[in-house]
């Protein structure tokens, strides 16, 4: 699934370039594309995004980009 390679590959990044917790959201909106910044836009007129966690954006992004049954079969920790 590509939601499932991009945010594997977003984690990479992080890990690669030691990217600190508070600019985690920052960097991975800035990368967003099509659709996919079309979405984070709406978002962030409807919630609260300033101030988002990792661990908040990861939640909100499976809500869109995951179907129910492959949330279940996805690895969070990697």
């Amino acid at each position: 699934m590509v939601a499932e390679r991009w945010l594997r590959q977003i984690k990479k990044n992080f890990n690669t370039i030691g990217t600190p917790e508070e600019y985690q959201v920052t960097f991975v909106v800035s990368k967003l594309e099509g659709g996919a910044a079309d979405w984070w836009e709406t978002l962030s007129w409807t919630m609260e995004t300033d101030g988002m966690t990792w661990r908040d954006f990861e939640e909100v992004f499976r809500e869109q980009y995951f179907s129910p049954s492959h949330k279940d079969d996805f690895d969070w920790s990697i």
